[in-house]
């Protein structure tokens, strides 16, 4: 395995910024946990979790990072010779708003929702409609994101609000392969064998309908109960950030859709039903088998750091942004899931000029370039196979003098795919 390095002089600059934090999720540490979780014999790795990467997953989601006066807004760099064509998709997180743009920066279209707290991940559909989850502002001094405060929404194409569900949706939405909606849901339940007191969060796996209405779930917790022999559950530090303290033990943030039936069957990841999931506070990526409910492969234990956005890529392996929690800069992997290798990574030089705490993403392009959101920084950039920086963004809206507004992710589409007006 080669490490690929690159950078750039603003990327540089930008690296020293200090980043402004507003509510989010993590632990604060302190509490010990036990050998293993709930009814079933799960193991648990108690000598994988120090308590200063608890502290940092007790910091808040940064909402905006500072930057100095004249700072680079909107496309400053396009090869168009190596550069994957198509217009982008951007979600401003603290804004509640999705912007489509071309390879210039121009806007094409946008959706947002003025009197929303936040977006966490936005999802165009096929048809064109926007999917979003997101959350209405808490209640004058309240920490956190209060449970009743999120929701999901739905816009078409010309941004019209074609329906709001109130339900605790987080990180991600997808489309199934057969065509239901599924989104990152949680709920919290008292589990005596992790905590005394503290209620657990357990994330879901929900199928919707077209208008939003909860058909089936899958709970995570349950899945490992199921699959002991799969992986050990990483301790995990009570969170007392948000309007009640809980163990929130997957903080799940991606779900992807095994979609490619020339691969079902070359490996255990690769199967009808299966589902790709990120896991930041278990350092790992694994896949739960729908049917069967229970977890069937898992990986990143000793190489993850609070990882977001594992994604299938067409040659069968798992792209994946490693956002280096502890470590201080962030990289994006390839990994082989047979071999457990990493066939392909990308990090800057030097690494810590690229790092995010939190959120983050990467896209593999056609072309074989590779499309990644620094997202605290407000930053989106193109990079080669050999790490060459061919199309760098930068987000220019801001949320208070010099204070440029993170991005969550940023997506490439081919026009092709999309409504015509």
């Amino acid at each position: 395995m080669g490490a690929t390095r690159s950078t750039s002089a603003v990327a540089r600059a930008v690296a020293a910024s200090a980043l402004v934090i507003l509510p989010g999720c993590g632990g604060d540490g302190g509490d010990a946990t036990p050998r293993t979780i709930g009814d079933a014999s799960v193991p648990v790795d108690e000598g994988d979790e120090p308590s200063r990467v608890d502290r940092l997953r007790g910091l808040p989601y940064a909402g905006s990072s500072e930057v100095d006066e004249g700072a680079a807004r909107g496309v400053v760099l396009v090869d168009e010779e190596r550069s994957w064509p198509g217009v982008n998709l951007v979600t401003i997180q603290m804004l509640s708003r999705a912007e489509l743009i071309d390879a210039s920066g121009a806007l094409l279209r946008s959706w947002r929702m003025p009197d929303s707290d936040r977006w966490e991940r936005v999802e165009l559909l096929e048809n064109g409609d926007l999917l979003a989850i997101g959350a209405d502002p808490a209640p004058q001094g309240t920490r956190g994101i209060p449970d009743g405060s999120r929701y999901l929404v739905r816009f078409d194409w010309d941004g019209e609000l074609l329906w709001k569900r109130p339900m605790t949706a987080h990180h991600d939405v997808t489309r199934g392969p057969d065509g239901r909606l599924y989104a990152l849901t949680f709920r919290r339940r008292k589990v005596a064998a992790l905590h005394p007191t503290l209620d657990v969060r357990d994330d879901l796996v929900v199928a919707l309908s077209e208008e939003g209405d909860e058909l089936e779930r899958r709970s995570l917790l349950a899945g490992f109960r199921r699959s002991p022999d799969v992986m050990a559950i990483t301790p995990v530090a009570p969170d007392r950030i948000g309007v009640e303290p809980w163990i929130d033990l997957f903080h799940t943030n991606s779900l992807e859709w095994a979609r490619r039936p020339g691969l079902f069957g070359a490996h255990a990841v690769h199967a009808d039903g299966n589902v790709l999931i990120s896991s930041r506070h278990q350092n790992a990526v694994f896949s739960l088998d729908w049917s069967e409910r229970r977890i069937v492969w898992a990986w990143g234990k000793g190489e993850l750091q609070g990882p977001h956005d594992a994604r299938l890529l067409e040659n069968g392996n798992v792209l994946v942004f490693d956002n280096g929690l502890g470590r201080g800069w962030s990289r994006v992997v390839e990994v082989e899931p047979a071999s457990s290798e990493i066939v392909w990574e990308y990090r800057a030089d030097p690494p810590e000029s690229f790092y995010t705490l939190s959120k983050g993403s990467s896209q593999r392009l056609p072309n074989g370039n590779t499309l990644i959101a620094e997202s605290d920084r407000g930053r989106a950039f193109e990079v080669t196979r050999e790490g060459e920086v061919v199309w760098d963004y930068y987000c220019p809206h801001e949320l208070g003098p010099r204070k440029r507004a993170a991005i969550v992710r940023m997506i490439r589409i081919d026009p092709a795919t999309l409504p015509t007006d």
